[in-house]
């Protein structure tokens, strides 16, 4: 429902509409803290509720709600090694904290774009017939290669842009639709 609020222009009923989804959502892991789609489906609010409040200029919420999000799914993802949707989703909350922090932080943002890259590879070792998996990857390489090439680092943001690209090209020649 708060998606379809912003869209149709109502950001303070989306917000309200994300909190009381997280309220509801906490207390369905708090009574069942076990099961892993519960923990994870507090993540997504979690993080929908950051994009949201960054798109109306709320950056503090939006903040902390991906603070949240990354804790939890660092949790999720130390707890269930077996599970590799999980790193996917650490994947996705790292790039969005780089992101962020590229307006302000560059030394953060490099070090969650790094975070990123880091479980990615690992995750695509592990998985390499994930296409998905392989497509995030590239996206971490060009995120890294553009914090190089704001810090001037020609050479490495290069070479990432070039990782990524061939991630891409192989991506095409094997599934292209």
């Amino acid at each position: 429902v708060g998606h379809n609020q912003f869209f149709l222009g109502q950001p303070t009923e989306a917000l309200a509409s994300f909190d009381e989804a997280l309220r509801y959502q906490r207390e369905l892991v708090n009574a069942f803290p076990e099961p892993v789609l519960y923990r994870r489906t507090l993540g997504v609010i979690l993080h929908n509720f950051g994009n949201e409040s960054r798109k109306i200029g709320r950056r503090d919420v939006a903040l902390q709600a991906w603070e949240q999000c990354r804790d939890l799914r660092e949790e999720l993802a130390d707890d269930n090694p077996d599970l590799p949707e999980l790193q996917d989703d650490l994947v996705w909350i790292y790039n969005k904290l780089g992101s962020f922090h590229m307006d302000d932080d560059l030394d953060e943002g490099q070090r969650y774009y790094q975070m990123a890259l880091d479980v990615s590879e690992r995750l695509v070792a592990a998985q390499p017939e994930v296409v998905k998996y392989e497509r995030n990857q590239s996206t971490c390489y060009i995120n890294v290669a553009e914090i190089q090439l704001e810090r001037e680092q020609f050479v490495p943001s290069r070479d990432n842009s070039l990782k990524a690209l061939a991630i891409r090209a192989r991506i095409a020649g094997t599934h292209p639709t």
